[in-house]
């Protein structure tokens, strides 16, 4: 079977992996319905925090006419679920993620939107959702590469334009599952299963970040004032990209923004491998080959300062 599905189990279990939420479902469950202040000082979590985990636990979280909130039948189910599989509220945060919702929970709920996880958790639980934005990603890519084919190919001249933006996402795709594996390990099952490369949600998250790679270089080639347009869109791309491998690859954000920057310096050591009859060219490759090792390496470091095992195997922020 080429495409996984994404089991409701396993979205739950992406759900409910934020300690902030479990506390929230906890609390309700101990302490029945509940106005927002009382579960504000209940969980100890900020305001913004609160409402952005209610959001995220509408489908186990009601509000009653009186304004009080309290878990419905499925939120129960969970809950018993929880603790029948052994866990138990954790005020440590379990990502950076969360210790910066707590901090500045406007600003990450900002990003999220630009970078389109709120997108993503749609393609996660729908296939059909996932091919129509493939395609439409893809037919993007083609359009552009056919009218700007002389400037960017990303094969240079060597392929046509579908061609180009074929191999373009596969590329970012297969990338991506190395790079989770090489920063976090948070992805080992993809060793053994080699049909999630071919995961359709993920491969339309990538599509949209490279439909915004096409965007950025397509208004850099009409130089002028679009060329500065191309900047905002270049950093739009970046974190389409990131959070694309964040949420669908497990892998913390801050380490996931190195992503586009190493694929781009492997890209071009391969790149720089077909002009290596000019002397110079030799240099150019060893220098964007170590390059990418270098970022995953950093990555890589970024995403151990930033979490630590503790006892029990829980992983906590440093922040």
């Amino acid at each position: 079977m080429l495409f996984k599905m994404v089991s409701k189990s396993e979205l739950y279990r992406k759900l409910i992996k934020s300690p902030p939420r479990v506390s929230i479902l906890y609390y309700l469950a101990e302490h029945g319905p509940s106005r927002f202040l009382e579960l504000k000082k209940g969980t100890g979590l900020s305001t913004g925090a609160i409402y952005h985990h209610l959001k995220s636990l509408e489908e186990f979280v009601v509000q009653d006419e009186n304004k009080s909130y309290r878990l419905n039948e499925k939120g129960l189910r969970l809950v018993a679920l929880l603790k029948q599989e052994g866990g138990a509220p954790n005020t440590q945060f379990a990502s950076v993620n969360d210790a910066l919702l707590e901090t500045s929970p406007t600003l990450l709920k900002a990003i999220s939107f630009v970078s389109f996880t709120w997108l993503f958790r749609m393609l996660a639980s729908s296939v059909a959702l996932s091919v129509a934005v493939l395609i439409a990603g893809f037919e993007f890519c083609v359009l552009i590469n056919e009218k700007f084919s002389q400037s960017f190919l990303f094969l240079g001249n060597f392929a046509d334009p579908v061609t180009n933006a074929f191999i373009a996402l596969i590329s970012l795709d297969a990338f991506s599952t190395l790079f989770s594996l090489m920063v976090s390990g948070a992805y080992e099952e993809t060793r053994k299963k080699v049909e999630l490369l071919f995961e359709p949600a993920l491969l339309s998250s990538l599509c949209v970040g490279v439909a915004l790679l096409h965007l950025t270089k397509a208004l850099f080639s009409l130089g002028g004032y679009y060329s500065l347009l191309s900047i905002p869109v270049v950093v739009w791309c970046t974190l389409t990209l990131s959070s694309s491998i964040s949420y669908f690859r497990g892998i913390e954000f801050i380490p996931s923004l190195f992503f586009p920057f190493s694929f781009t310096m492997f890209y071009e050591a391969f790149y720089s491998l077909s002009y290596l009859d000019f002397p110079s060219e030799h240099f150019n490759t060893i220098g964007f080959f170590a390059l990418g090792v270098f970022s995953l390496f950093v990555a890589r470091w970024i995403d151990r300062s930033i979490k630590k095992e503790v006892k029990g195997g829980i992983k906590k922020a440093i922040l």
